[in-house]
């Protein structure tokens, strides 16, 4: 095959190589936003689908292997499947927020939150729920409030467990708002229901049975009878305390009849012997002994954990202290409070077993993601090196094939030359040999002259071949100095991809560096003293702060320049130093003792001070801890 028809075959070769790759890129784009459009209706079978994506996953660019994970992780979320750990989390919220994609930012913030809720980290859930909804975008035309929605109720309920009613009633009132904003009547019934329970806790039984009713009401009117009936359960317990027997019994009819939760003959579904619970409460007010008795006696045989037996031992309380034996009620009184301080204790060794869980797994942690930067860049070393060998080779065979077509073009124009060249000599010749007889006629007339004309003629004629000789002297020259002009382009190209290589191999030394340092910071008491002091809601005091900055200042002197600047406050290069340890808004609130909004100000004003530069309070951060 000749060496012009090597390149264009090559160039063929590679567009189809990258066609068919922009293909299957396109296809794998399109299976994500189906399995995306499907997760609102049916998690399970998106989470299955993603799951089976995996392997194609791996063959993708980074960008779309993020974006399979963060589906992932909210199938598997919306499934109702717990996480176990919040590694994939972080991995995500790492790549998001270094991305301009809010509503993904979102996602990931939010997908992290959910992890330290299943783990039982209720403050890591929230504060990655106000990252979440701190990321959000709310003027872009594409942004996800039925996310937002989503994010505020996971906040409620937290609020709920944590009996802080204000913030539970403030997080369900920005959950409806975006729910209407998105017309999702569901979700607003959802909310409905579980911001009622809010009002029960704060004894306004009326507020919420009335906005029980109204939830119920409408899981009705969009065909989800079981869930109307599920809520309208929840009211039986007030109604039979106000003494509204009908609506009372009518609920409790639907609750039995449409819940799910009995069977056709009136038991319990196994599983959901807790129901038994509901019934009771209206068969013991309103005197009913002989239903009251046979419910009891079909619940004792499953009463089998501590939160089981706390509930029967009260509904035996309320059974014998209505019939009048004061004796027994007494008894199952004191069973109930054994039954509560049992589980009281129960919980509270489980928390102090998952603390310390949660402390070793974070060690390890930082161990494993120390172990892996190291082979990640092991790794990209490899890569690089591999690339530039082959980025090489291909620019050598291109050299070459140009090289040779190069010389081939100079072959055919140097031949043309030297004929036009010899032409011109067999011209000079012809002019000579008619000189030639010209001066032999001219030697019989003129015999004195011959030795001269001769000389003459021989000057002449190594004139010529002198000039030939240095004319092919000089083509070979410009020859020479073509070829070693490609290699130095080479040479050069080579040397400015082995610059590059080093600019970022001293980067991803000095991020390392960085990554250790800061490890080891977290490691000096005064550090963990303050991080302790953010998860118990305390403000350091004077000498907790100079102890902590002091430790600061030792690993980063320059830090002492910012403290020693006149127009900076002590509060503000407090908010420097927590900065500097990456620690997030919302401990820095709590350290600080100051509000969100005044962190902002605070950061953009500390930003002209410190580097006269006044952009936002997210360049101060960056600003401060590449200082």
């Amino acid at each position: 095959m000749k060496a012009r028809y090597i390149l264009p075959l090559l160039i063929t070769f590679i567009l189809l190589i990258v066609s068919g790759c922009r293909e299957e890129e396109t296809a794998f784009r399109h299976q994500l936003d189906e399995a995306e459009v499907l997760m609102r209706t049916d998690a399970q079978s998106a989470f299955r689908q993603l799951c089976d994506l995996n392997e194609e996953a791996e063959k993708q660019e980074k960008a779309l292997r993020m974006r399979h994970l963060l589906l992932r992780c909210n199938a598997q979320n919306k499934a109702d499947s717990l996480f176990s750990s919040d590694s994939l989390g972080l991995l995500l919220t790492r790549y998001y927020d270094g991305q301009d994609m809010p509503n993904q930012r979102v996602l990931a913030h939010y997908v992290l939150g959910c992890a330290y809720r299943d783990m039982g980290e209720d403050l890591s859930a929230l504060s990655c729920f106000n990252e979440a909804v701190m990321a959000a975008d709310t003027s872009a035309a594409d942004c996800d409030f039925y996310q937002l929605g989503i994010i505020y109720g996971q906040m409620a309920g937290i609020y709920t467990r944590q009996c802080l009613a204000s913030e539970a009633l403030a997080a369900y009132n920005m959950a409806e708002k975006y729910a209407k904003h998105d017309d999702d009547s569901l979700g607003i019934y959802n909310i409905w229901s579980n911001k009622s329970n809010v009002y029960f806790y704060l004894g306004q039984y009326q507020e919420g049975v009335a906005l029980k009713e109204q939830a119920a009401d409408g899981l009705q009117k969009m065909g989800y009878p079981q869930y109307a009936a599920q809520t309208r359960g929840l009211c039986i317990e007030w109604l039979s305390k106000e003494h509204q027997w009908d609506k009372a019994k009518s609920y409790l009819e639907d609750y039995v009849h449409h819940s799910g939760y009995f069977h056709a003959d009136g038991t319990a579904v196994p599983g959901h012997e807790d129901c038994y619970d509901i019934l009771l409460i209206l068969y013991i007010a309103r005197g009913e002994a002989d239903s009251a008795r046979h419910y009891l006696q079909k619940w004792a045989p499953h009463v089998k954990t501590l939160n089981d037996s706390l509930s029967f031992f009260r509904r035996l309380h309320d059974y014998y202290y209505w019939q009048g034996r004061i004796d027994s009620a007494y008894k199952y009184s004191k069973e109930s409070l054994a039954s509560f301080g049992s589980l009281h204790t129960v919980r509270t060794t489980d928390e102090y077993q998952r603390l310390q869980a949660q402390n070793n797994y974070r060690r390890h942690e930082r161990n494993a993601l120390k172990h892996e930067l190291e082979s990640q860049h092991a790794q990209f070393r490899l890569l690089v090196w591999t690339n530039v060998s082959i980025a090489g080779l291909l620019l050598i065979l291109a050299g070459g094939l140009f090289g040779r077509r190069a010389f081939q073009r100079l072959k055919t124009t140097h031949i043309q030359d030297l004929m036009k060249q010899e032409a011109r000599q067999q011209q000079a010749l012809s002019t000579y040999e008619a000189e030639k007889q010209h001066l032999k006629r001219q030697i019989v007339e003129h015999s004195h002259t011959i030795e001269l004309l001769h000389d003459e003629i021989q000057q002449k004629t190594n004139d010529l071949i002198q000039f030939a000789t240095q004319l092919k002297e000089a083509r070979q020259k410009e020859t020479d100095i073509m070829e070693l002009r490609q290699k130095l382009t080479l040479q050069q190209d080579a040397l400015s991809e082995l610059q590059q290589e080093i600019a970022e191999y001293r980067l991803q030394k000095e991020q390392l560096n960085a990554t250790r340092q800061l490890d080891q910071l977290y490691e000096e008491a005064p550090i963990k003293r303050l991080i302790e002091l953010a998860k118990q809601h305390e403000t350091p005091d004077e000498g907790e702060w100079k102890w902590a900055i002091k430790t600061v200042e030792k690993y980063h002197p320059k830090m002492k320049a910012i403290r020693f600047m006149n127009n900076i406050s002590d509060v503000e290069y407090h908010i420097c130093i927590l900065i500097k340890l990456r620690m997030s808004i919302y401990d820095i609130m709590q350290l600080t003792g100051k509000k969100n909004g005044y962190l902002s100000t605070a950061r953009k004003r500390l930003l002209d001070k410190i580097f006269k530069d006044k952009s936002g309070a997210k360049d101060f951060d960056r600003a401060i801890q590449e200082f």
